[in-house]
């Protein structure tokens, strides 16, 4: 077993109180909210709620991850080269969003136990991003907004910077649906957040095309009503900000992925009720 810690003095004490730097103890810890959506397999994602020494209450996440099939195992070599697990990934990732002063998740702890064959189990320790994904709460705070354009600009704006900024690092995201921008309210601003890092990397070719798939993603997952007023603006700031001056063969092909995604929904069975 072997641990990589890139967490903050206070966390980590936080983590070994609580003898979660233990695999056996990570992977059969009671003491959490579970947070794991269907279809995820061999993956497991808690919430947990701890307290230090003076006893105050930390809130922390949990991401296992039991033996990934071989054609997992192939494509994360392939992807990010001979790095032990997926959540040794999973913690670079942070550590490059924070190298790169993008705004996502600040802390991660990674314990892996690695056999032979591979990552036999491994866990990441996230530390929390305050707020609420834009999936949950972007049409109150537009509800909220209505009335004052300055505010309502100043999300695109921000949400343009957000995403140029990611991709100038050299990042794309490849999962960046409104499910992970958080957006936190605070003191009469607003900031926005990366979380869900776990797949970001560096593509060192089609970069064009990646980048496609990460503004189709978040338009996909925008409403439509907000596309149809800001999108525009959106995309004006987000290509001045990378640099492109001429983008219209950027905009058309984010255009035709995220109808090709809407298409490929309606095709999906309708369960029986």
């Amino acid at each position: 077993m072997s641990e990589i810690i890139y967490m903050s003095p206070e966390l980590l004490e936080v983590i070994r109180r609580h003898r979660l730097d233990d695999i056996d103890v990570a992977f059969n810890f009671g003491s959490a909210h579970d947070l794991t959506r269907p279809g995820l397999g061999h993956r497991k994602y808690l919430r947990l709620t701890l307290d230090d020494a003076s006893g105050k209450i930390h809130t922390l996440y949990l991401k296992r991850y039991d033996r990934e099939p071989l054609s997992w195992r192939l494509r994360r070599l392939f992807t990010y080269g001979p790095r032990e697990s997926p959540a040794s990934v999973e913690l670079e990732c942070v550590r490059g969003a924070n190298n790169a002063n993008l705004p996502a998740i600040r802390w991660a702890y990674c314990n892996q136990e690695v056999d032979i064959w591979g990552a036999k189990r491994s866990y990441t320790i996230l530390s929390e991003v305050r707020g609420a994904a834009l999936e949950h709460c972007l049409e109150g705070f537009l509800s909220r907004s209505a009335g004052n354009q300055k505010v309502l600009e100043v999300f695109v704006d921000r949400l343009a910077s957000l995403t140029a900024s990611l991709h100038k690092s050299g990042f794309v995201h490849r999962d960046l649906y409104t499910s992970h921008i958080y957006l936190l309210e605070e003191n009469g601003d607003f900031g926005l957040w990366l979380i869900d890092l776990a797949r970001m990397f560096k593509p060192r070719w089609r970069q064009f095309r990646w980048r496609v798939k990460d503004i189709s993603q978040l338009k996909y997952s925008m409403p439509l009503e907000w596309t149809a007023a800001w999108w525009d603006r959106f995309m004006e700031k987000y290509l001045c900000e990378l640099g492109v001056k001429c983008g219209r063969r950027f905009r058309l092909a984010v255009d035709v992925k995220e109808k090709l995604m809407r298409w490929k929904l309606d095709r999906r069975p309708v369960a029986n009720k």
